[in-house]
């Protein structure tokens, strides 16, 4: 929203003549739910600093599903899902929540290896479970071993990455940072196609409204993507995560000021179709704006397959940003819910997967605006 936009809202809305008496500035910017983004705020503790740096990682909906458990070992620590942060009506399998450990992962990783050290990261230690169920077990564990410090241009941008929810401008995707994204693809052994051709854009474009559509067709579904929306700075600094107008391209200040004074959550929980309309303006304007798609695939869809091509995701993600684009996951159409099979099977033609193939991801790139961070949670509030 740009200031002549603001100003018409703010009007319209009674903003300007309603800030009360004494309501400085500062209380509407109050942003120390972005805390864990300033890298000159890293605990000391190395393994803190490691799991401080995983919980910068892209999750889904930033439910941020991470629970450690610090062994008696100081070089030693596992990682498990916290089951309290689950997305059972969107994410029934618990697929993406497994993707998102595997980027949790991929940061402690690069991380480690800038201060000196090795993390050797042993999947499902105590035995890896099926795709369709959760155990009590660990995802991962993290020994930490010394070695020479490996500086990596992915560190600095760790704590500048976004995943930019704005509408974007249209680019032609450049040749190099496809090559280096199918670099990391085939390390993993994983499938990766670019759609950028303009007709299969606008297929691809409008598969992923469609899936917008069904899943806010039920009233689960768009709870769950409700109850994690933050209407505004105090519901993130309580929180600390989930997401808001801020990541969709709004300024802070005006985005600060709309939330605090406009938008309310009592009004969207009243009137869910509101919300949902809303939602589907957004999603139109983020798919016409995209200029070229990204699907990552497995061949095979197992906890470590979920997990591995999540660490390749989030090393994608950094990639990404260090060459200055955008990028924004719309991977409605992959979810298992029964609504979405039958769109499910159209984006498979429409995308000429194999039948072997499972389809993990889908996101947009282009060229976007600046914005800001999501909320993060405390390191110490990760622990078990």
């Amino acid at each position: 929203m740009n200031r002549r936009n603001f100003i018409k809202v703010a009007a319209a809305t009674g903003v300007i003549t309603s800030i009360p008496i004494g309501m400085s500035i500062s209380n509407v910017m109050d942003k120390t739910y972005l805390d864990p983004w300033v890298v000159d705020k890293l605990p000391i503790d190395l393994r803190m600093r490691l799991i401080r740096c995983g919980s910068l990682a892209a999750n889904p909906h930033n439910k941020q599903p991470w629970h450690i458990k610090l062994d008696n070992d100081e070089k030693v620590f596992y990682l498990f899902v916290d089951r309290d942060r689950l997305l059972p009506a969107t994410d029934p399998f618990y697929r993406q929540i497994h993707i998102g450990q595997g980027t949790f992962l991929e940061n402690v990783s690069i991380a480690a290896s800038q201060q000196g050290y090795r993390a050797n990261i042993e999947l499902f230690p105590d035995g890896e479970y099926s795709n369709k169920t959760l155990r009590l077990l660990p995802v991962a564990k993290v020994t930490l071993g010394r070695v020479r410090p490996e500086k990596s241009g992915l560190y600095t941008v760790m704590f500048e990455r976004v995943t930019n929810k704005s509408t974007y401008r249209k680019i032609q995707f450049p040749e190099k940072v496809e090559y280096q994204l199918k670099t990391i693809s085939n390390e993993y052994g994983l499938n990766l196609k670019v759609f950028q051709r303009k007709k299969m854009v606008k297929n691809i474009s409008k598969i992923a409204i469609e899936a917008m559509r069904i899943e806010g067709s039920r009233k689960s579904r768009t709870l769950e993507t409700l109850a994690m929306f933050r209407v505004n700075g105090k519901e993130r600094n309580k929180m600390r995560d989930g997401f808001g107008v801020g990541q969709m391209g709004m300024n802070p200040l005006l985005a600060s000021v709309l939330e605090t004074f406009v938008f309310s959550r009592k009004s969207y929980e009243n009137n869910l179709q509101k919300f949902e309309d809303e939602s589907m303006k957004i999603i139109v304007d983020q798919t016409n704006s995209a200029s070229a798609y990204v699907l990552l695939s497995t061949n095979g869809n197992s906890r470590t397959d979920q997990v591995n091509l999540g660490r390749a995701y989030q090393r994608i993600n950094l990639v990404i940003h260090k060459e200055g684009l955008a990028m924004h996951p719309l991977s409605q159409v992959l979810q298992e819910y029964s609504d979405m099979t039958l769109l499910h099977k159209e984006f498979r033609k429409v995308a000429q997967l194999k039948e072997s193939e499972t389809p993990q991801m889908l996101f947009r790139v282009g060229e976007g605006q600046k914005i800001e961070h999501s909320a993060r949670r405390k390191t110490k509030d990760l622990l078990i």
